[in-house]
């Protein structure tokens, strides 16, 4: 906004409007929420999985998780680690992943991936995945039967 004295005065009303925009934040330093999109479940073993989705921080610096569990109340959460943890202010759409172990066998999981920044969280949507059936264990010793 720019104000110009009339005469060299700005007057009252003038002065006024120059004390309050002085006042007003600039919105343009605000960040939006993150969007957040969750991928597809890739690598999926007995016990292990690779989750994936697509983190846009939308001007701010993004942690980014994903949300795991049994329901869609997850109950699990964990960092991404592709890319590090944070997604940086103006990197835009940047695909994130992360590698789950220690899941049970031939079970279905909920997950969604979740991005947090200083404006707030938003959360992708809901997805699931079945892990496999663990591997047979063959001994190598033959049993005799009589």
């Amino acid at each position: 906004m720019s104000i110009k004295p009339t005469n060299g005065k700005f007057g009252l009303v003038g002065l006024l409007i120059l004390a309050f925009s002085c006042l007003l934040p600039d919105k343009s330093v605000y960040a939006a929420f993150p969007a957040a999109s969750t991928g597809s479940a890739s690598s999926i073993s007995a016990t292990s999985v690779i989750l994936n989705g697509t983190v846009n921080d939308n001007g701010a610096n993004t942690d980014v998780y994903f949300d795991y569990g049994l329901t869609t109340g997850y109950g699990s959460s964990v960092a991404i680690t592709s890319p590090p943890a944070t997604v940086t202010s103006g990197s835009g759409s940047t695909p994130v992943s992360v590698l789950v172990n220690g899941l049970g066998c031939h079970t279905t999981y909920h997950y969604r991936v979740r991005g947090v920044n200083s404006s707030g969280t938003t959360n992708g949507s809901d997805a699931n995945f079945t892990t496999g059936l663990a591997s047979p264990r063959y001994s190598r010793h033959l049993i005799a039967l009589h």
